[in-house]
């Protein structure tokens, strides 16, 4: 036979070389079987569960780990349903106690179908990431929001924030009331839209006050209110710094 210059066939790694690589991977993995008990799980959701050897988990359901209560325990088995008998990816966050510690933690997770040769579900396949540290960063700035907002809302003035093309970014209650409108209807409109006598000075105004070397200024203007009366206000205004762009790291 003529000689070739074909390549042999790589070899196919070892099992053991692939679950190496999923305890590296910085996720939660698992999969299980149509029932939900565990087939694989790998070297996080191990230590999670509080157990050293894959062994102790297979066979098992995660809530035979995990104490659950009935709600939660049901919510996870319908979620689950929907990938093991309904063939859906489910994307959603998930929050479990964790054992030993009882330190409720929350996890963004990814589960779909896993198929055999024939297509046939046979089981799931996750991946979880825990992320309670970004969900409590996200808590706290609510909260802080929330209370910034009661302050500003209690203020006997009318305060607002605009961007750069003069829309609003915030405004009080003081303020949607004298526009006559909801907070959600100013928001990313100019005042000129509810005050079109100021149409011809605000461009100016606005331009003045918004270059990099302005300051904080106090003024007096006269206007017409929605309603039709004539207001005179008191004003002080001031530049908002733009938040800076992140510097490229070196090389």
């Amino acid at each position: 036979m003529p000689a070739t210059d074909a390549c042999p066939p790589s070899p196919t790694p070892p099992p053991d070389a692939f679950r190496l690589l999923l305890d590296e991977v910085g996720a939660f993995v698992y999969t299980t079987d149509l029932q939900g008990r565990y087939t694989y799980a790998n070297r996080l959701v191990l230590d999670l569960l509080g157990v050293a050897q894959l062994q102790e988990v297979l066979g098992r359901l995660f809530s035979d780990v995990v104490p659950l209560d009935e709600q939660a325990d049901a919510a996870l088995r319908a979620a689950d349903a929907r990938v093991l008998h309904g063939g859906e990816i489910l994307a959603r966050e998930e929050s479990h106690p964790v054992p030993g510690t009882g330190e409720l933690r929350t996890y963004w997770s990814i589960k779909k179908p896993l198929r055999d040769a024939q297509g046939h579900i046979v089981g799931l396949i996750g991946i979880s990431h825990d992320i309670t540290a970004k969900k409590r960063l996200e808590d706290q700035v609510h909260q802080q929001n929330v209370l910034l907002d009661a302050v500003l809302n209690g203020v006997d003035a009318l305060v607002y924030m605009k961007d750069a093309e003069r829309r609003f970014v915030y405004a009080n209650q003081n303020m949607a009331r004298a526009f006559g409108q909801p907070v959600q209807a100013i928001v990313g409109r100019r005042d000129t839209d509810f005050l079109p006598g100021r149409r011809q000075t605000a461009s100016g105004s606005w331009t003045s006050k918004s270059s990099p070397a302005a300051s904080a200024t106090a003024a007096r203007h006269r206007c017409r209110t929605p309603a039709g009366r004539c207001a005179t206000t008191g004003a002080w205004s001031c530049p908002a710094p733009r938040p800076r762009a992140p510097r490229p790291s070196s090389a």
